[in-house]
């Protein structure tokens, strides 16, 4: 008895069979393998989230571990980084980008954004999931913005508007500059600082900018209110030969977080350090008396510390305010009331200075408020070293800030 074998016939109807059913079975298959993708990234970022809930856990029993949790932001990563992250252990894939919102009561993540395994997940109400989105913009070069790109932020309480907080969504990670000028004190006073640093950042990072208001005067005898982020006030008297200015704002830059506005609302340089990454001071108001004393200049702002104002006569020290320092406000030869943090000293016809402390005043002497740098220490990107400074003056006008992308 002989073997038959196929026909041609025959095969091809098992060819044509085999590739409907390829046809059929391969979406599913392919969706199956998709799903798992997605089902295992959201699973890690649920491990993520785990350990670092876990971390602050640690932290409390051993803060020279786990995370510092004294604000309600912040970014994790799990390797070295140029920055110095809070780092977390955690098993399974990375994410490459993690933003996480944590609620300071309950020690717990609020909600997080996620880039893992090109995937964007969001994390909220317990529970990971796709997000809308996109988290990965790193991936996608036609997202980057070009090296040397500038974001300027000008003061916006012009025009009837009241001053505002200004933000900056980061289009793409790198290392980026920060340029800052304070705000020149009233009736031409103290001129207002200028710092600069830099800092690495990553997509979607959120930056807050604060742009100080110059002081007020135009040579007449009036209450004069202080500039927009600390400048201090000149205040009413009954001398009607007195021409006075009140104190400039500061300019600074913060991590967004939206609870804060002007530096003095965080309260204190510890709470805002866990903020603040740079600020400009602004100059003393300047003032005179037609009568009893000559033009008396305002400090110019900025620097380590500001500038002290002019004294009333050159022989004398009499009614000075002394600059903002890194530690306290500046004081004054009179012993009054000093400055505080973020906020310039009020006086009788010159206010101090807004900055990270504000400047003195001693009734008619207003000095500048300090710059800061701490929250952008010296770096090395690439091989190359990058410093902060702060100096002294410099600037007239209302302040302004100017965020420039430096490298990939």
């Amino acid at each position: 008895m002989k073997n038959k074998g196929f026909t041609l016939i025959e095969l091809l109807a098992v060819i044509v069979i085999l590739a409907v059913v390829a046809l059929i079975a391969y979406p599913v298959i392919t969706g199956i393998v998709e799903n798992s993708k997605k089902n295992s990234a959201l699973r890690s970022i649920e491990g993520y989230v785990e350990a670092a809930n876990n971390a602050t856990v640690i932290y409390d029993v051993d803060n020279s571990k786990g995370i510092n949790v004294t604000t309600d932001k912040h970014t994790f990563t799990s390797d070295e980084d140029i920055l110095d992250f809070s780092k977390i252990k955690v098993k399974g894939t990375i994410p490459t980008y993690s933003y996480i919102d944590f609620n300071t009561k309950t020690k717990a993540v609020k909600e997080g954004h996620f880039c893992i395994s090109g995937y964007s997940v969001i994390y909220e109400n317990n529970q990971a999931k796709i997000s809308n989105t996109n988290y990965c913009l790193d991936a996608d070069s036609s997202n980057k913005a070009e090296i040397g790109t500038e974001w300027v932020f000008d003061y916006n309480g012009v025009d009837g508007n009241s001053p505002s907080v200004q933000s900056f969504e980061v289009p793409n990670k790198g290392l980026y500059k920060l340029e800052v000028w304070g705000a020149q004190g009233g009736w031409s006073g103290g001129q207002g600082g200028y710092s600069t640093g830099y800092v690495y950042l990553k997509s979607h990072d959120m930056l807050s900018i604060v742009v100080g208001g110059a002081g007020e005067g135009d040579g007449s005898h009036a209450y004069r209110a202080g500039g927009y982020n600390g400048g201090g006030n000149a205040l009413s008297n009954d001398d009607n030969h007195t021409r006075q200015g009140s104190g400039g704002g500061a300019t600074h830059i913060a991590k967004s977080n939206g609870n804060y506005t002007t530096l003095s609302s965080y309260g204190s340089a510890d709470v805002a350090k866990d903020y603040v990454l740079i600020v400009a001071g602004g100059g003393g108001g300047k003032s005179t008396n037609s009568v009893l004393w000559p033009s008396v200049a305002g400090g110019a702002g900025g620097g380590v510390t500001g500038e002290s104002g002019s004294a009333v006569y050159e022989s004398s020290t009499l009614f000075q305010g002394y600059g903002g320092t890194q530690t306290e406000g500046g004081g004054n030869t009179l012993n009054q009331t000093k400055a505080s943090f973020g906020q310039g000293a009020d006086g009788i016809a010159a206010g101090g200075g807004g900055g990270w402390y504000g400047g003195g005043n001693a009734s008619y002497s207003g000095a500048g408020g300090s710059g800061y740098i701490g929250g952008v220490p010296e770096i090395t990107y690439k091989k190359t070293v990058y410093s902060p400074s702060t100096t002294v003056g410099g600037h007239t006008g209302n302040g302004y800030a100017k965020i420039t992308l430096i490298s990939y």
